[in-house]
């Protein structure tokens, strides 16, 4: 780690002085009113400016060594750390909704044989957790739930990823439509989960409407591999 370390610093060092470069480069011809003075052609070898090409690739070599590693994988909701991590989505729940506005799945309901429950670990921390229940109360289809990351590993793209395994799951099931309940104030959630391609519809299943509800679904489909 050390070593990768001193990569990432060096690459870094690199990096600066390429972005550094351009910026006068680019400063300078505005002011004078002319085309910048280099050209966007890169000489073989070479990366844009002036840092050789090799020190921008020991740059993302350097970042993936020392970028923590995350695992996704089945987990037990009762285990004590998946326990904290529920209470501590609950608490984020409950300060936004009232009570007939939280439709959270319980413990012991999230360990039912119809329920896939996932944990996603950063260097062995449990981060955050998702779950999918497959029903057949409006149709077959899986309901997603509990999708909750905590608050310092948000931006990392583990919603998604959680989100993609559950997915998966569904589709290995031969279930192919999945559905969620989300609350309006949760605009980073819905945003999410409509660039998965998730759209509005109507309540289904057990819920009735609720103006701090939002429905949505997906139906999933299976790449085709080629070859």
């Amino acid at each position: 780690m050390r070593m990768a370390g001193r990569a990432a610093a060096a690459a870094w060092a690199a990096w600066a002085v390429w972005t550094c470069n351009t910026c006068d480069r680019r400063f300078a011809s505005r002011k004078s009113g002319l085309r910048p003075a280099f050209s966007l052609a890169r000489p073989a070898g070479r990366a844009r400016g002036n840092v050789p090409l090799e020190n921008v690739l020991q740059l993302r070599l350097a970042m993936d060594i020392e970028r923590p590693r995350m695992d996704i994988e089945r987990l037990n909701p009762a285990l004590p750390a998946a326990r904290a991590l529920i209470d501590r989505s609950d608490a984020y729940l409950t300060a936004l909704y009232p009570p007939a506005s939280n439709h959270l799945e319980s413990i012991a309901a999230l360990g039912s044989p119809n329920v896939l429950f996932l944990g996603a670990s950063v260097a062995g921390e449990l981060a955050g957790c998702g779950a999918v229940k497959t029903r057949d109360d409006d149709g077959i289809y899986g309901e997603i739930k509990r999708v909750f990351v905590l608050e310092q590993y948000r931006g990392r793209g583990i919603s998604k990823r959680i989100m993609e395994a559950l997915e998966a799951h569904l589709i290995a099931g031969g279930i192919r439509l999945a559905r969620l309940e989300t609350g309006i104030w949760q605009p980073e959630a819905i945003g999410l989960y409509k660039r998965l391609g998730y759209v509005e519809r109507p309540p289904f299943g057990p819920y009735r409407a609720d103006p701090l509800s939002l429905f949505m679904e997906k139906r999933l489909v299976v790449e085709k591999r080629l070859g």
